[in-house]
């Protein structure tokens, strides 16, 4: 039984370290794109769903205004997905000064897309750029976040995405707030990696863009009907069209979102990706089944008893965690975020026991002010 016991963990702690190692190379092979001459970028349209977000808006604005784009090839567009607060009145208020911008509302109700989906189909109706991108009301962007994005798009490039990140400064809750920026810095720079070998796993949905014509030819939101992640869904319907996809690990892609306040609403946001995420290619479900293994399984050793093999196997899914880490924080240039990423492995076990229960005793999902079944 011990031999067993050991065969079968080294096996797993060894495809572990060879898959973080995979992910890490993955990360440092991307490359920077040749910067583009303003008259060779494309015409893109920013859409923005938003719902209830007086609160986001104002610091959203402001990186809107400082984008580094050509405004004579930039249409924004915001909107308004039922909201009951101020933002329809705040982004109406930012007109004067960004004469791209148009606030609208859905002027349909497809019965077979959630809200927010709905929003963007009716918005990306009525774009007019070559490139759609899409980001959230609760986001900050960088400079150059645009650009970066359309300098991606060569002949065989559909879609893009970059990575994002939460940040707050409410200090009663750093810890908390920082365990969720190494979660994402952690789950989309393996996903960065995976495109750059050929497979792509996912997508975020406030850091995307995509050719508007490949959009209506997988027929788009309507056609893919319900899912409480379009991002994914998007992103799932092109790639079994055989488009290429990009997920890029490039510091001027980097969006700050907020993150989840709480325990249960960071709990009821990873039921509501993992619910939809559910048609994962077969290469997306070994990866995550090895990964939960891997981190598991240090504990199922220590509980049998087994505490060579135990510590052995911690210390390799440690240091393979704090090195893919640090490589996707190198590549951000986010040397700051370091901070307590020792405890990272720890919550990622923590917060995955504690789904077990919460993804199979709710049927529901609470998204937005609207209840989902699942």
């Amino acid at each position: 039984m011990v031999d067993l016991w050991t065969g079968f963990s080294t096996l797993i702690i060894s495809l572990y370290a060879i898959l973080s190692l995979l992910i890490i190379i993955g990360i440092r092979r991307q490359k920077t794109p040749r910067p583009k001459d303003n008259q060779a970028l494309p015409t893109v349209s920013i859409v923005i769903a938003a719902r209830n977000e007086e609160q986001n808006l104002p610091a959203l604005f402001f990186s809107l205004k400082k984008l580094d784009y050509p405004l004579n090839f930039l249409e924004i567009i915001l909107i308004d997905d039922g909201s009951t607060d101020r933002t329809r009145t705040i982004a109406e208020s930012q007109k004067a000064e960004m004469p791209h911008l148009r606030v609208i509302s859905p002027e349909k109700k497809y019965p077979n897309l959630n809200g927010k989906a709905n929003a963007l189909h009716n918005a990306i109706l009525q774009a007019k750029g070559e490139i759609i991108a899409i980001t959230d009301a609760d986001c900050s962007l960088p400079a150059f976040w645009l650009r970066a994005h359309a300098e991606q798009y060569d002949e065989q490039t559909t879609m893009v995405g970059g990575i994002t990140i939460t940040t707050n400064t409410d200090d009663e809750k750093r810890l908390f707030y920082q365990m969720q920026a190494h979660d994402w810095l952690y789950l989309l720079g393996t996903g960065s990696a995976a495109t750059e070998w050929g497979f792509p796993l996912s997508i975020i949905g406030n850091n995307m863009s995509f050719r508007r014509e490949a959009y209506f030819t997988v027929g788009g939101y309507e056609k893919i009907g319900f899912s409480l992640v379009e991002d994914f869904a998007l992103m799932r319907a092109l790639q079994l069209d055989g488009k290429h996809i990009k997920l890029c690990a490039d510091k001027r892609m980097l969006v700050v979102s907020t993150p989840s306040p709480d325990l249960r609403s960071f709990l009821i946001q990873r039921k509501r990706w993992a619910t939809g995420g559910k048609d994962v290619s077969l290469m997306a479900k070994g990866i995550i089944i090895l990964g939960s293994a891997g981190k598991l399984l240090p504990f199922l050793l220590l509980a049998a008893g087994e505490f060579i093999m135990g510590f052995l196997t911690a210390g390799v899914v440690f240091l393979a965690d704090m090195f893919l880490l640090k490589t996707v924080r190198d590549k951000l240039q986010q040397r700051r975020m370091m901070n307590h990423a020792w405890l990272y492995p720890l919550f990622t076990v923590f917060y995955s026991l504690l789904m077990v229960p919460f993804f199979f005793f709710g049927r529901e999902v609470k998204w937005k002010g609207r209840v989902y079944r699942v």
